[in-house]
């Protein structure tokens, strides 16, 4: 059984995103600090703040934010780890 990873992500310095389980169960680090989500849990990932995902199983996370707000205003900035 192996465990699904993201990569690090950081998204805009003036968005945060909400995310609420849906299905499975897995780890959010955030920034350093784990914390434990499963279904009908949410957290909140706060601007600039790195994000790594951990599924310990088959896991769907529902996510939303100001994004597409932000992108048509061109005020849209990310940064992902390769």
């Amino acid at each position: 059984h192996r465990d699904l990873h993201s990569f690090p992500t950081r998204r805009s310095s003036d968005l945060s995103t909400l995310y609420v389980g849906v299905e499975g169960e897995g780890e959010a680090d955030i920034q350093g600090q784990t914390f434990a989500f499963g279904r009908h849990d949410v957290f909140v990932v706060p601007s600039w703040q790195e994000l790594r995902l951990r599924a310990m199983r088959e896991a769907v996370l529902f996510s939303f934010s100001d994004r597409p707000l932000q992108k048509m205003l061109g005020l849209w900035r990310e940064h992902r780890a390769t």
